[in-house]
């Protein structure tokens, strides 16, 4: 197999490849990210680069949606002053990330106890570094407060938004929250894919124009109507 063919291959034909020893040149042949060879240091240079042209309402920066949730305290005096001396910090900065073996089915996952993504070494893509920030910014969101303000205030801004994209949003996350509920009822685990996730990935795949799913990345039976005469293409997922 050439390595353009290595490149190309199918996760299941990489992970067998590895499986069996099959390596090129002799060294493992790391996933391309827009064009440049996949390593720790590029991923997180990459995440860096995303935080601030997709991610400015998940970190509250001022002039996103969620943004004006300061600027709604400018007559407030004193009190306004406090609320801005509160620290918190919500830049994927402080997220690791480490390349790992997840096995067969999973390309990446954020590992909460470690502040770290871990993501397959031989393969994922940058819709996979997107899917993977929403949990570490989920996370920062609860670690800064566990009452939840500013991940419910988010929830309801991106909601809002995507109301004005989609004619059956409604449908979508009562869906959403049903198919969750009942996976979480049968796994009896944590594993970040709430409304949160769910309204942020399809935020993401409007903006960046992929199909429903792509950023995602589960299986789901409904299907987004987008308000405009110019729809994303179909699902993959």
């Amino acid at each position: 197999m050439s390595k353009a063919e290595y490149n190309t291959a199918r996760p299941e034909e990489v992970e067998s490849l590895r499986t069996f020893g099959q390596m090129i040149d002799g060294s493992i042949i790391y996933p391309k990210l827009h064009g440049y060879e996949a390593s720790e240091k590029r991923v997180k240079e990459t995440m860096l680069e995303y935080e601030k042209l997709y991610f400015k309402d998940m970190t509250f920066t001022e002039g996103s949606i969620t943004g004006d949730m300061f600027s709604l305290y400018e007559d407030l005096g004193k009190e306004r002053k406090n609320f801005f001396d509160v620290p918190f910090d919500l830049s994927i900065s402080q997220i690791d990330v480490k390349f790992k073996n997840l096995g067969n089915h999973t390309r990446g996952k954020f590992i909460p106890k470690d502040m770290a993504i871990h993501f397959h070494y031989l393969y994922f893509d940058w819709r996979t570094v997107l899917h993977e920030m929403i949990h570490a910014y989920s996370y920062l969101l609860l670690k800064i407060n566990k009452t939840y303000p500013l991940r419910d205030y988010l929830i309801i801004r991106l909601y809002d938004k995507l109301r004005d994209e989609l004619k059956n949003i409604k449908a979508l996350t009562t869906a959403w929250a049903h198919y969750e509920h009942m996976d979480t009822l049968v796994s009896n685990e944590w594993d970040g894919h709430g409304i949160l996730f769910y309204l942020k990935s399809l935020d993401l795949e409007i903006e960046l124009e992929q199909p429903w799913g792509m950023i995602r990345g589960y299986p789901f039976d409904k299907t987004p109507e987008k308000k405009d005469k110019k729809p994303l293409k179909t699902s993959l997922i």
